[in-house]
C-alpha cells in the first residue's frame, strides 16, 4: 500500500527517502525497482547513484560500473572518472575503462578534466601537456591558468624552469595590466621565483632578472614600491 501510495512522488530527493525507507525495514528488492521506475521516469543523477551504491553494497560491480559510466557519460568530472575506475579495478578491467574514458574525453575536448585526473594522480607533465591544450577546445582559459598554477607549484623542485617561465609569464601580465593590487600579486610571484633560484643555488641569474625588470618597469612607482615592500 505504502508503495502504491509512493508511485505519485515526483521528487528525486523524496523517492530515495522512501526507497532508505523500504531499505531500512528489509525491503531492499522492493526499494530497487521503486527508484529504477523513478529513473525510467526521470533519469536524475542522484537516483542514479543510489542505485549504483545499492548495486555496489549488495556485490553487483558490474551493474554498478554500468550506471557509473552511464552518469559519468552524462557529467564527467575527474571524481567520477575515479569512481568508474575504482569500479573496473575491482573486475580487473581496470586498463581497459581508463583507456576508454580518457580516449573519450581528449576526442570531446574536456583537457581541462584531463588535466586535473592527471594533477590529482601526480603526473605532472601529462597534466601540463592537458592544461597547455584547454585553449583548442574553446575552454576557459581561467581555468587554463588555475590549473597550471597548481602543476607547477607542486613541481617546482623536479620542473623548476617551467615554474618560473609560468611565474614570470603572470608578472608581466599583472603588470600589464597596471594598478597597485596588480603590482602586489606580481611581487608575490617574483618572491616564488626568487625561492627556485635560491634552492637550485642560482642566485646570479635571480638578481640579473630582478635588475632587468626593474628597469624594464622604472616608469612604474607603485610597481617599485611594490617590489621594494617585497624586499625584491
Amino acid at each position: 500500500e505504502a508503495i502504491k501510495a509512493a508511485k505519485k512522488i515526483e521528487s528525486p530527493s523524496d523517492i530515495i527517502e522512501f526507497a532508505d525507507g523500504l531499505r531500512e525495514r528489509g525491503y531492499s528488492s522492493e526499494a530497487r525497482r521503486f527508484v529504477s521506475i523513478g529513473v525510467d521516469l526521470n533519469p536524475h543523477d542522484g537516483l542514479k547513484k543510489w542505485l549504483a551504491d545499492f548495486d555496489e553494497a549488495e556485490g553487483d560491480i558490474e551493474n554498478a560500473l554500468k550506471l557509473e559510466l552511464d552518469r559519468f557519460q552524462s557529467s564527467p568530472s575527474p571524481s567520477q572518472f575515479q569512481r568508474v575506475v575504482g569500479l573496473a579495478e575491482e573486475l580487473n578491467q581496470v586498463d581497459e575503462y581508463r583507456s576508454q574514458l580518457v580516449s573519450g574525453l581528449e576526442k570531446n575536448g574536456r583537457f581541462d578534466i584531463l588535466a586535473r585526473i592527471f594533477f590529482n594522480e601526480g603526473e605532472l607533465d601529462r597534466a601540463w601537456n592537458y592544461a597547455s591544450r584547454i585553449g583548442e577546445s574553446g575552454g576557459y582559459l581561467a581555468s587554463s591558468t588555475r590549473i597550471k598554477e597548481e602543476i607547477v607549484k607542486a613541481g617546482e623542485d623536479s620542473r623548476p624552469d617551467r615554474a618560473i617561465e609560468f611565474y614570470l609569464d603572470e608578472v608581466r601580465r599583472l603588470i600589464g595590466e597596471r594598478g597597485r593590487r596588480n603590482y602586489k600579486s606580481a611581487a608575490s610571484y617574483l618572491k616564488r621565483i626568487k625561492r627556485i633560484y635560491e634552492r637550485m643555488r642560482r642566485k646570479k641569474e635571480w638578481q640579473q632578472l630582478i635588475a632587468d625588470l626593474r628597469e624594464e618597469f622604472s616608469g612604474l612607482p607603485a610597481c617599485q614600491d611594490e617590489f621594494d615592500k617585497a624586499g625584491l
